[in-house]
């Protein structure tokens, strides 16, 4: 059996398109969680990356703490299958399949991108708003035209790697830093949950946050959700 703690990234630069690289709150909240973890001393013994830049950040920090507090930390392996869905990817293939079959969806695309130009304050909660919608039917699979990644595909390649996970012997305590739909994803796994409520609780995760699962054989079960306990109120953030 293995124990995966797998760690969300801290928060991206929301805007600029930077998304990918953490923002100074982002990078201070994977400080807390390096400093509770090396203040705790807690043994690491395997750790995995996605190979997504503010997966890298986060562990960075992470390893800068141990280091500091005099503690190793082991080598960081880099694997893609831990990656977020390419965004992009689904943006520019689906978004206009999905204007094109629904109004509501093509005026809300249109007043976000009014919002984004003006940089009015409600820009981000309509950009919230239409990501909602698009994974709803990403993961419905109701635009037919659609010909890209699919979120069974998806959920095949973020598994993948749970039986090298499980190799690593008895009671391994391993480190994976990652993103949301690739822990929710695992959670839906355990618990099993189906489509729409895994993406209630992919929206609800924290940045930083920390979710153990046992992990032996096949079977993973979960132990800790979305826990942010090294995070003051005011730091938490799910964007």
């Amino acid at each position: 059996m293995s124990i995966v703690m797998f760690v969300r990234h801290g928060q991206g630069t929301l805007d600029g398109g930077q998304y990918d690289r953490l923002s100074d709150l982002g990078k201070l909240q994977a400080e807390r969680l390096g400093h509770a973890w090396s203040s705790d001393a807690v043994g690491i013994d395997y750790v995995y990356t996605g190979t997504q830049r503010r997966h890298r950040e986060t562990a960075e920090i992470v390893v800068d703490c141990y280091r500091r507090a005099g503690l190793s930390f082991p080598a960081m392996r880099e694997d893609m299958r831990f990656n977020e869905i390419d965004s992009l990817d689904i943006l520019d293939s689906l978004v206009p399949l999905l204007m094109e079959q629904d109004a509501r969806f093509r005026d809300l695309v249109e007043k976000t991108k009014n919002a984004m130009k003006k940089g009015t304050p409600d820009k981000i909660e309509l950009f919230d708003r239409g990501i909602g919608i698009l994974m709803d039917a990403w993961v419905r699979n109701i635009v037919p035209r659609y010909r890209g990644l699919t979120w069974d595909d998806f959920r095949a390649r973020v598994l993948s790697p749970g039986e090298d996970l499980a190799r690593h012997g008895k009671d391994a305590r391993i480190a994976v830093f990652t993103s949301g739909n690739p822990i929710g994803v695992y959670v839906k796994e355990a618990l099993k949950l189906n489509d729409a409520e895994t993406l209630a609780i992919v929206h609800d995760l924290f940045n930083a946050n920390v979710t153990t699962m046992e992990i032996h054989g096949g079977v993973i079960t979960l132990a800790s959700l979305n826990d942010v306990a090294h995070l003051p109120h005011d730091q938490r953030t799910k964007k």
